[in-house]
Order: C-alpha cells, then structure tokens, then sequence
C-alpha cells in the first residue's frame, strides 16, 4: 500500500521523562500498581502473573477502551504517516507494557490488512540492563487467557 502508516506504541517511565517523538501520552498510573505486591514487582507486564493482576483492575476495560478509541480518532485523521502512541506508567516495567501491548493487539487487528505498520516499543522495560527494542505486534507470543475467578471445592462467593 503507497504511503501507509506506521502506528508505533511504546511504553514508558514517567520517572525517567515522557518520550519527545510521542503524538499522544495516555497514563496507567492509574491502575493497580503491581510493583507494590513484592510477588511481582521483580516481573514485568510480559509475565502472566503481572498481566493477570493488571486486568483484573476494575479500570482496567474502562481505561483500554477510552485509549484505543481516541488512538482510533486519530489514525483515522489520516493525516500522518507515522503515529507514536507513548502509555506510560511510574517506571515503565508493569502497567504501561500491559497497556501497550493490548492497544496495539486491537490497533493490529484494526488496521495490520489495511497495510498499515503497528510496532510496539518498550523503552524502560530493563532501565539500567538494555535498550528498548521494536518488535511487531503480531509477534507477541503470550496470549492473554479469560480471567477466571477460582473457587475450591465447597466455596462459594
């Protein structure tokens, strides 16, 4: 496709500055912090345990639903070639690389066999032992499973 866009989603630290190429910033900061329970605070968005917790926030629907929206409003603008879509949380490990990876899972399924580019970067993800990279978002490999609420035998409620 001539002249398609690239949609790039990237997560962050507010606490080591919002990214300077970003056209929109949408902030986690207010879901559930995973980094305050010491069973996931060493995890990170891509590990299931963190998923898990980060989408049984109550705010978790509300929060990607009104995000994707307003990145739907403005991809279908159309008047950019490349659009940067920067989530971010505190230290850019838990709640923003959930996000970031759903907005771009639905932004994929949207637009992907429009011909349109959707890249996903982790910018702070390892602060302090690696660069962010790039990778696209149809490679992302966890696949999220129904969050089921488990009882034991002879619970109820």
């Amino acid at each position: 496709m001539k002249n398609a866009m690239k949609i790039i989603v990237a997560s962050f630290g507010f606490k080591f500055g919002t990214p300077n190429d970003a056209d929109a910033l949408f902030d986690a900061r207010v879901l559930r912090n995973p980094f305050r329970d010491p069973h996931l605070r060493k995890l990170s968005g891509l590990d299931d345990k963190v998923w898990h917790a980060i989408v049984e926030d109550r705010r978790f629907q509300p929060f990607m639903g009104s995000i994707t929206v307003q990145a739907v409003e403005a991809i279908e603008e159309g008047f950019y070639k490349q659009l940067v879509f920067g989530v971010g949380c505190t230290g850019g490990r838990h709640r923003s690389v959930v996000c970031t990876m759903e907005l771009a899972r639905a932004l994929w399924w949207r637009y992907e066999r429009k011909g349109m580019t959707v890249q996903v970067a982790h910018r702070d993800l390892n602060k302090g032992v690696s660069t962010g990279s790039f990778i696209n978002a149809r490679d992302y490999v966890p696949t999220p499973k129904p969050v089921r609420k488990q009882f034991n035998e002879g619970q109820r409620g």
